[in-house]
């Protein structure tokens, strides 16, 4: 599988009509459904979480992106193969919200995993509401995953409990099948902080039930690679405390 962050990019006047040729239009309607996937997946699964990119030339692999989003013949299913095997990640920046997502709004429908990091503001938990509100827009979506950490400006412990009051009076429901929560901060903070920021956290995160299913909940805490010299550097130079919570549905 390649490596790389990129992003299928929706039919713009950013990149232009690509022509695969009548042969391969020929020979790839005689192929089967099953080989057909096989051979998009080589090109369109990665092996790690893609950021969307502002423009297609910003993208690896570009000429390959092009010729499949814009060939009639491939587009639909390139489309499912790599909006379904793929996790999408996104942050609150300005950038994102005012270019990229406008560009990104008509692919929503397609997205089956997503990835959202982001700090411990009072404005990423307002990007996450919109993310929860957009849940007619995120159709399909299945899995997602909310990773929070201490970002440059919000450092001190007034930040953080600000941070908390917001988050405990503005709860968040999604209506998916997997919703993972982590969040870390150093252990220079008090207990009861991050007592109070987990509660904050976990209590305000929900997957919306359904007849016929329950959520269940599964807890990790810190994990210290300790055949990772940089994990291991990080652990004990600024060790952090972390916490993940995972709901599903079954």
């Amino acid at each position: 599988m390649a490596s790389a962050e990129a992003m299928l990019p929706n039919q713009s006047s950013d990149f232009q009509s690509a022509s695969l040729g009548t042969a391969f239009v020929g020979g790839w309607r005689k192929l089967p459904d099953e080989l057909r996937v096989k051979i998009l997946s080589s090109v369109l699964i990665y092996d790690r979480f893609l950021r969307p990119c502002l423009y297609i030339r910003d993208c690896l692999h570009t000429g390959d992106l092009i010729a499949l989003a814009s060939c009639r013949e491939t587009s639909a299913l390139a489309k499912e193969v790599f909006f379904t095997n793929n996790t999408l990640m996104l942050r609150n920046e300005p950038c994102f919200l005012g270019l990229v997502l406008p560009r990104l709004q008509s692919n929503l429908r397609h997205i089956r995993r997503l990835q959202v990091q982001l700090c411990l503001i009072a404005d990423d938990w307002r990007f996450l509401a919109s993310v929860a509100s957009s849940s007619p827009e995120f159709v399909n979506l299945r899995h997602l995953s909310v990773t929070f950490q201490e970002g440059v400006f919000n450092n001190s412990g007034q930040f953080l409990i600000w941070f908390a009051a917001f988050a405990e009076t503005q709860p968040l429901k999604f209506r998916i099948k997997c919703l993972e929560a982590t969040y870390s901060i150093s252990f220079l903070y008090p207990p009861s902080l991050r007592v109070r920021l987990g509660s904050a956290i976990f209590g305000g995160l929900a997957i919306e039930e359904r007849e016929g299913k329950e959520v269940v909940a599964d807890w990790h805490g810190t994990n210290i690679d300790m055949s990772s010299p940089v994990s291991l550097y990080h652990a004990l130079v600024q060790p952090m405390f972390v916490r993940r919570r995972t709901l599903t549905l079954v």
